[in-house]
Order: structure tokens, then C-alpha cells, then sequence
């Protein structure tokens, strides 16, 4: 039998043994078990929740390129509509302008021979024609800036942009060709607003 001494001995170190090989003796025990198993929830829950975010944040810029796009859609429209209001008002501006530069251009065409008068009528009339055409070149700068040109009414008739107003047999051009132009014609911005009136020769 043991002693009572020799029992306590004996009891501590199968103590100290089990403190030392508690991993071995308890390997799988369920307080391990159940701390593992917390750490992998946390990790699984950490994962969904970054996964949530991304896919709200992949939305959110979804969202905002649609926004963006739509307000550069919105942008060109109202662009494109200011535009057309510019236009017209031009356009109605320059309808009631090209009567007087059509008279205008007579009075250029029709300039007097100065020949037979004094030297000093003819100092005042050249420079009162040379006038006449600064304000011509004037007129001119202002429209191409505007985008109004002169219909072109060379060769060919086209009746898009040419009228014919009568016609006139003519040995040295074709038949149905223009022969000369009675009144310029006007585009704005490849817009016709006036045909050129023309002259053709008679078949």
C-alpha cells in the first residue's frame, strides 16, 4: 500500500504529466473544436461582407457611368437644339438682308464711267467706288462667318439650287446650260434659303 506521502508525490507529477501532454491526451477536444470552427466563421463573414461591398460598388459605378452618359446625351440634344434656334434666327435675319445686298451688288454693277470727267470728280468717285466695295468685303467677311455662301451657278444647271427664269438662244453654250445668273442664290451651312436665278440656253 501507499503511503500518504508517496500518493500526493504521485498525483502531482500525473498532474504536471497531463499539463504537458494536454495537446496529445485532448487533441480533439470540443473547446479546440469550437474555437476553430469561430475563427472560420469570422473569416467566411469577412469574406460576404467585402463581397457585398464590391457588388454595391460595381452598382454605384454603374449607376454614376449611365448618369454621365445620359447628361452628355442631355448636353449634345440641348447643343444641337440652341444651334437650330441660331440658325433660324439667321436664317430669317438674312431673308430679309439679301434684297438689299441684291440692289447693292446693282449699284456696284452699274458704277459710272468716269473717264470723261475732271480729274478732281474723278479722285471723289474713285474713292466713293472704292467705298462701295470696302462695305462689299465687309458684308462678305460677316456672312462667310456666319456660313453663308453663294450658290455655285457655273456649267450645269441643277434645279436644287438653280430657277430658271427664261431662256435665250445661244450659239456658244449648250443647250439647257446656264448662260448667265439673273440673281445669286444663298446656302447657310449647306441649308438653301435662295435658288440662284438663272438664264439657260434655249434648245
Amino acid at each position: 500500500m501507499l503511503c500518504s506521502e508517496q500518493l500526493k508525490n504521485y498525483s502531482i507529477n500525473l498532474w504536471t504529466k497531463g499539463l504537458k501532454n494536454q495537446r496529445t491526451i485532448f487533441p480533439k477536444s470540443p473547446v479546440r473544436k469550437l474555437l476553430s470552427s469561430s475563427v472560420n466563421i469570422m473569416k467566411d463573414d469577412e469574406i460576404n461582407e467585402i463581397e457585398s461591398l464590391k457588388a454595391q460598388s460595381d452598382e454605384y459605378l454603374a449607376g454614376w457611368k449611365r448618369a454621365k452618359a445620359d447628361y452628355e446625351n442631355l448636353q449634345k440634344e440641348t447643343e444641337k437644339k440652341i444651334s437650330g434656334v441660331r440658325d433660324y434666327a439667321s436664317e430669317n435675319i438674312l431673308t430679309v438682308i439679301l434684297p438689299i445686298i441684291d440692289h447693292f451688288e446693282l449699284a456696284l454693277e452699274h458704277t459710272p464711267n468716269i473717264s470723261s470727267c475732271s480729274p478732281e470728280d474723278q479722285k471723289q468717285l474713285k474713292n466713293w467706288i472704292t467705298g462701295l466695295h470696302a462695305v462689299r468685303a465687309l458684308w462678305e467677311t460677316v456672312f462667310n462667318e456666319m456660313g453663308l455662301e453663294v450658290v455655285d451657278a457655273s456649267g450645269e444647271f441643277n434645279p436644287e439650287i438653280h430657277e430658271a427664269i427664261a431662256e435665250e438662244e445661244n450659239e456658244d453654250v449648250a443647250a439647257g446650260k446656264i448662260i448667265r445668273i439673273e440673281q445669286n442664290g444663298y446656302k447657310l451651312k449647306d441649308k438653301l434659303i435662295r435658288p440662284a436665278k438663272v438664264v439657260l440656253s434655249k434648245e
